[in-house]
């Protein structure tokens, strides 16, 4: 059970004190989604980007050397991306992505 342990710490799947990092484990599946060849929407994937510079943003927030120049850039800089994201992820805008997509297959 501990070579199981110390298998998943080396691999970042638990953090220092032994808990399960489900930022890390997501980022595993999407490799192997992306290795496999399974498509992603783009909704998916941006959800997914936004989730990961959140958990970026909360490292550097946790972090005793950020000072809160960084910390007020780093907020500022998600708050734009959310705002970008509400604008470009509207329904029609997704409807219009799938099918230029759904064209470039039929070619």
């Amino acid at each position: 059970m501990d070579a199981i342990k110390r298998f998943a710490y080396f691999l970042r799947l638990t953090d220092d004190d032994g808990l399960l990092s489900i930022t890390h484990l997501a980022v595993y599946v999407g490799i192997v989604a992306l290795a496999l060849g399974r498509q992603i929407a783009w909704s998916d994937f941006a959800a997914f980007a936004v989730a990961l510079g959140s958990y970026r943003i909360k490292r550097a927030v946790e972090t005793p050397a950020a000072d809160s120049e960084t910390v007020a850039q780093l907020g500022t800089a998600v708050t734009a991306l959310e705002a970008k994201m509400k604008t470009v992820a509207t329904p029609d805008r997704l409807a219009q992505a799938a099918a230029f997509f759904d064209k470039q297959k039929q070619k």
